[in-house]
């Protein structure tokens, strides 16, 4: 395999990699919109329903479950997880 090959390789891969990466922007992007239009028509924005589930595992002490219950339905990074949790928990105090 010569260079030029495995060049066009790798680049197919990037290009790969970047446009499923893009696919997952454009649609947390899309879901963004749709509550951003919503709240400008003042239509209730409701809680996620996973909250509830959140709730109970932090009750439990379970944190680190319930940061990796958001990241799982809220498509959340750690550090995402780990704040939206935080709030969570502040509010249930």
């Amino acid at each position: 395999m010569n260079i030029v090959t495995v060049i066009v390789l790798l680049l197919i891969i990037v290009g790969i990699v970047v446009m499923g990466n893009l696919k997952k922007i454009d649609k947390e992007h899309k879901q963004v919109k749709n509550k951003v239009d919503r709240i400008k028509r003042g239509v209730d924005v409701s809680e996620p329903e996973v909250n509830e589930e959140l709730r109970t595992l932090i009750q439990k002490g379970e944190e680190v479950k319930a940061v990796k219950r958001a990241r799982q339905v809220l498509g959340l990074s750690l550090l995402e997880g780990k704040q939206y949790v935080d709030v969570l928990n502040r509010e249930t105090e």
